[in-house]
């Protein structure tokens, strides 16, 4: 199946699929921020990868034109921490990529004409208390 073919970890994948970059983050942290390159941006080529095409599948907004999935992380102060967050939220896509496609059972004509009769006389019920809704008509 498709779904054991994927790797299991980061790990597992050549190193030249992937790369790391780093630069500074935005939002409150004042000097850190503005001297510090903690932002951590992973960069994983699937153009190699035969084996990923679930992963295409399930992940079309973070993957490119360029069949490269990007990910980054700014969560941190520290480059560590976010390039740790970063292999984190790579692999739970891995792991939710592994997991088999549900199928859907199609339920078929199982509805029978007894069935058919009794909806629409809970349907015309319904209906009778709908209309009757709101007619509340002032007597003097």
């Amino acid at each position: 199946m498709l779904f054991r073919t994927l790797p299991r970890s980061i790990s597992s994948l050549p190193p030249s699929s992937y790369f790391f970059s780093f630069s500074r983050s935005s939002g409150a942290g004042g000097q850190n921020v503005n001297k510090l390159n903690t932002r951590v941006t992973l960069k994983l080529s699937l153009q190699n990868l035969p084996e990923m095409d679930r992963l295409k599948e399930l992940n079309k907004n973070i993957i490119g034109k360029d069949n490269v999935l990007t990910l980054s992380s700014q969560v941190h102060r520290t480059q560590l921490k976010n390039k740790k967050d970063v292999l984190q939220k790579l692999q739970q896509i891995l792991d939710l990529s592994r997991l088999p496609v549900k199928t859907r059972d199609e339920r078929g004509d199982v509805i029978t004409d007894v069935g058919k009769l009794k909806r629409k006389k809970e349907k015309g019920k319904r209906k009778d208390v709908k209309k009757n809704r709101g007619s509340f008509k002032d007597y003097d």
